[in-house]
């Protein structure tokens, strides 16, 4: 039953509102039952909801609205949609090029509607018929015939030059043939809705007999059964003047087609018969969409109005299941009444690589239940943006820092929420973060539920999208710089210091220690390559060198006495890897890497033969390292890869020489 179809279907809005197409089938149904200004309200939420998401309104609910527009005599609000939708781009239909959209061509049918009788609407209803002509049945006739495309105008309202109808006998022909290719299956029916609907402007619009080639035409295109040919053949009968063989075939279908019962109604009219009561009755058969508005346009002499249906009582009930208060979910004043959005740093004082954790929590402060998933109100996955402020300088705005989904829950009840720790230093921000090692940096963030991506002029843009917040990270969190000045008796102290927790200090501060002092002797170098380029004097390019080495130099040797075995073996392999990067090629870069490819944890030996592959360019080399873990490691993954690395080293140097990797001699060493 029909309230059931609604109840169903407002339960589905309710779980998420924010799903235009279910609102859309509401509002066709509740329509149906009669209640077209409730499903005028529908739709136009419907229509809200796709702008909110930044999504172009289908043609399809153009058209739909703009029909109900004209069943609740609100013509000139049709009128503005009709124009709006003419005005859009054509799209690109396969093989064929710029053309009317199936919907588009319904809604040039509307036009005429929303002008008044007489003159004016007989202008229209040329106007329309020539635009399915121009826009609508000639691409597919010059893609039939192998011709390409006719430019379109840029300017959408320059006036389609009259156009003539081609041989539509021989395209409905070539598109009626069994032999038709696949990817032309999909022009048959563009071309008969074309054609259907070029004669209902003549036979209904215009009162006039349309031509029969496109008659003849639309018979080859649909089954022999088809409603609209014979629907069309009936009104074709009585405009030419033949009323009783048109009762005859109107009447094989009139039970079934409204606008063939409609014709009917008509022709007896025209007789004399009083038939304002069966008008009623067929005006009711399909109070919206786009029957609806021929219907009411053609029983209006009748006093036919849309009634609301037997079922109205259970109807308005069905749609008591959407509460209305969920539409205010479209107001983003408003979002916060049902739902709370706070982030709160873990930690404010952050060290050089210490990740930037901030606590999210949502929770329900509204009175409905709030849907959590892909398909949900809420949708899993929250946008942190990043604000950095490096000391003495302006701030620098990060944009989409990073994404993280939510989880644990498909739904918030009334006072539930969602708790969790996302990192705010995604790709780009821990990459700003590393290249200013010698910087105190305060970093905040925003965090936005429900993010959405738009194309503006300047490019993609981040907004908060329907139903979503902002709120702003409470406080900042503060990351101290360490700046290298060795005119300072006491730095090269501190420095040691520092380097020397590397051996003594925990397995996360050994890996900070060495993150930071990567950070810091690649932009030492990045600073020499520049001078370097830039033709300074030697003497800097020397001291910037030495202050690396001084940084790298401590550091190996720390590395080298770092054990691997045992539970720190990850991070001191980590840790040696770093050092080992930081080195220029040679023994001192080998020697920690044979410490990794010995070691007795499997997952140590993988980090030597990734440091082989990426920090040894020597190929004797890199094949004495590699050699031994491919013919005889014990572990199967770690001999595997030995070998493609072994295959893939060999491969290379009988093409083309070996690739510089020495991360020293790329900056100025």
């Amino acid at each position: 039953p029909r309230h059931r179809r609604i109840d169903a279907l407002a339960m589905l809005a309710r779980s998420n509102i924010l799903q235009p197409a279910v609102l859309a089938a509401l509002a066709e149904e509740v329509a149906a039952a009669g209640l077209v200004e409730q499903a005028n309200d529908y739709y136009t939420r419907a229509g809200q909801v796709y702008e909110a998401m930044g999504v172009q309104v289908p043609a399809e609910l153009v058209r739909d609205v703009a029909a109900l527009q004209i069943v609740t005599s609100r013509p000139q609000a049709a009128q503005q949609m009709l124009e709006a939708l003419e005005l859009r781009p054509e799209p690109e239909v396969a093989g064929v090029g710029p053309a009317l959209s199936i919907a588009a061509m319904d809604a040039v049918m509307l036009r005429p509607l929303v002008v008044d009788q007489g003159p004016a609407r007989t202008t229209a209803a040329q106007r329309s018929a020539n635009l399915i002509r121009a826009r609508g049945i000639v691409p597919l006739h010059r893609a039939l015939g192998g011709l390409s495309p006719l430019p379109v105008p840029a300017d959408p309202t320059v006036p389609v030059p009259e156009t003539a109808l081609p041989d539509v006998l021989a395209d409905a022909q070539a598109l009626a043939a069994k032999d038709l290719a696949p990817d032309r299956i999909p022009w048959r029916q563009r071309y008969a809705v074309a054609l259907s609907n070029l004669a209902w402007l003549d036979v209904f619009v215009r009162g006039q007999p349309t031509d029969d080639k496109v008659l003849e035409a639309l018979a080859l295109l649909v089954p022999p059964e088809s409603h609209a040919m014979a629907r069309l053949r009936g009104w074709q009968q009585w405009r030419q003047g033949d009323a009783d063989t048109a009762r005859q075939t109107l009447g094989t279908i009139a039970g079934d087609d409204a606008l063939a019962a409609m014709g009917l109604l008509l022709i007896e009219a025209e007789s004399g018969t009083d038939v304002f009561d069966a008008a009623a009755e067929v005006r009711n058969r399909h109070p919206g969409g786009l029957v609806g508005a021929f219907l009411g346009e053609g029983l209006e002499q009748f006093d036919a109005r849309v009634d609301p249906a037997a079922d109205e009582a259970q109807v308005r009930q069905a749609l008591t299941t959407l509460p209305s208060l969920l539409f205010d979910l479209l107001d983003p004043s408003k979002v916060r009444s049902f739902y709370t959005l706070q982030a709160v740093p873990r930690s404010v004082r952050n060290e050089y690589g210490q990740p930037l954790i901030v606590e999210v929590q949502i929770r329900n402060s509204g009175r409905q239940v709030l849907t959590v998933g892909p398909e949900g109100l809420l949708r899993p996955t929250v946008r942190l943006d990043g604000h950095v402020r490096p000391q003495g300088e302006q701030g620098l705005l990060i944009p989409g820092a990073a994404a993280t989904e939510l989880w644990g829950t498909v739904r918030l009840d009334p006072g539930e929420r969602i708790e969790q720790a996302v990192r705010l230093d995604g790709r780009d921000l821990s990459a700003l973060l590393a290249q200013r090692p010698h910087e105190t940096v305060t970093v905040t963030g925003d965090v936005t539920t429900n993010p959405s991506l738009v194309q503006t002029d300047q490019g993609t843009a981040h907004i908060t999208g329907p139903a979503g917040q902002t709120q702003r990270v409470r406080s900042g969190m503060t990351r101290p710089g360490y700046m290298l000045n060795f005119g300072d008796e006491g730095m090269a102290g501190e420095l040691a210091q520092r380097i020397e927790r590397v051996r003594v200090g925990e397995p996360l501060e050994r890996l900070r220690v060495a993150q930071w002092a990567m950070g810091q002797v690649e932009m030492i170098r990045t600073a020499a390559g520049q001078t370097r380029q830039d033709g300074g004097p030697p003497e800097d390019i020397a001291a910037m060198n030495d202050i690396a080495s001084r940084i790298t130099n401590p550091l190996s040797r720390a590395a080298s006495a770092l054990r691997l075995s045992g539970p720190d073996a990850a991070a001191n392999a980590w840790v040696k890897y770093s050092a080992a990067a930081l080195l220029p090629e040679g023994d001192g870069r080998n020697r920690l890497l044979r410490d990794l490819l010995g070691a007795g944890a499997y997952e140590s030996r993988m980090v030597g033969l990734v440091g082989v592959a990426r920090l040894v360019s020597v190929d004797e080399e890199a094949d004495r390292l590699l050699k031994p873990l491919a013919e005889g490691d014990p572990d199967p993954s770690v001999r595997k890869l030995a070998q493609s690395l072994v295959r893939a080293q060999r491969e290379q140097a009988a093409t083309q020489p070996a690739p510089t990797t020495n991360p020293a001699s790329q900056t100025g060493n």
